[in-house]
């Protein structure tokens, strides 16, 4: 957990309520982290020869005792039963980090937006078609995603659609327009117009990537009535449809089938994982990374500390990756008020 300038919550004002009795005068205990908060930090910081920098991290935290549990841990420690309700409210917290429901990532894989260098090296932004050129010629490392239409044997992804992205060529794009047909049939054949039963159809198909004029492309990435669902009417309709509430539902529904159930299985109950916000960040990390790519983060990491507490693995984790770009995400949810260590699920009959 980390409290600094702008925190709010409970463990502000525990916070302030430890400096005050210790004789640093935090002010009003009101659990909003502002200037006099932080100078009473810096100022027991500097007493206690701890790093001074006003943000209160787990060596504050433990110096001020603050992680201290009390003798009968069943006192703050609750442990519920693990509901559909209660893994939708874990994705939601997490959802912050992803798209609006209606984010459409319109074959962006194939169209080399995600090729690098996406920039110049005086900051100008690169056209895809321009960089691996400018990249050879400037002593860069041109890195495409193998999708990309300017490597050697591209494929399309088709549409990416949703808060975290359903994908077409995946199959994960089918699978949820499936569901949402099967649960609100009249609405979906609204929104989706004359070609909505083919549209569910072709995105369900199974096979591999054929070789096609412009690219490979799966039996799920095909043209419905004569258009890619990348480009209009399509992406009009798609962005339409994640307005829709009930379909936002069935988005979330979906997520934690395909996410976070499979992240269950693979990595928080092989690994002994029980707290809400262990369960938060691990569903994130599975969405990120899939839920294989999520086991092999955690085993990669830890060896040696399966004995440690969650909040202390997750601190630790936290230090080994910071350079990476996703890094923010999992310092957020660590430091999270609306999540807890101590909210432990019983995983025991979850298969």
């Amino acid at each position: 957990m980390y409290l600094k300038v702008g925190s709010r919550g409970k463990m502000v004002k525990k916070l302030q309520h430890a400096l005050n009795e210790k004789g640093y005068e935090a002010g009003v205990e009101d659990g909003i982290f502002g200037k006099g908060t932080k100078a009473a930090v810096v100022d027991y910081q500097r007493d206690e020869d701890l790093t001074i920098d006003g943000i209160v991290g787990p060596e504050t935290i433990k110096e001020l005792g603050l992680d201290q549990r009390p003798e009968d841990p069943n006192t703050l420690v609750e442990v519920h039963e693990l509901t559909n309700e209660e893994k939708l409210h874990m994705i939601d917290a997490m959802s912050v980090f992803e798209g609006n429901f209606w984010t459409c990532n319109k074959d962006g894989e194939y169209q080399g937006w995600f090729d690098a260098p996406r920039k110049t090296l005086e900051g100008k932004k690169l056209h895809p078609r321009d960089r691996r050129s400018y990249a050879e010629a400037n002593g860069l490392k041109w890195k495409a995603l193998s999708w990309s239409q300017y490597t050697d044997n591209p494929g399309h992804v088709g549409l990416s659609w949703g808060f975290v992205q359903f994908t077409q060529d995946g199959g994960n794009l089918g699978v949820l327009l499936k569901r949402i047909r099967a649960k609100h049939p009249a609405l979906f054949d609204e929104v989706f117009g004359s070609h909505a039963k083919e549209l569910v159809r072709v995105t369900c198909l199974r096979g591999a990537k054929v070789v096609t004029p412009d690219g490979r492309r799966s039996p799920r990435v095909h043209p419905i009535g004569g258009k890619d669902l990348w480009e209009q009417p399509w992406v009009g309709r798609f962005v339409k449809a994640g307005k829709i509430p009930e379909f936002q539902t069935v988005q979330m529904e979906q997520a934690v089938a395909l996410y976070f159930n499979a992240m269950l299985k693979k990595t928080a109950i092989p690994f002994g994982f029980k707290s809400q916000k262990a369960l938060t960040i691990l569903v994130d990390r599975s969405i990120q990374l899939g839920p294989t790519g999520c086991k092999n983060l955690i085993k990669r990491h830890i060896k040696g500390k399966e004995n440690w507490s969650e909040p202390d693995f997750f601190d630790y984790l936290y230090k080994k990756v910071r350079s990476r770009g996703w890094s923010h995400r999992l310092k957020k949810l660590i430091a999270s008020d609306e999540l807890s260590w101590y909210r432990i699920y019983d995983l025991e009959d979850v298969g």
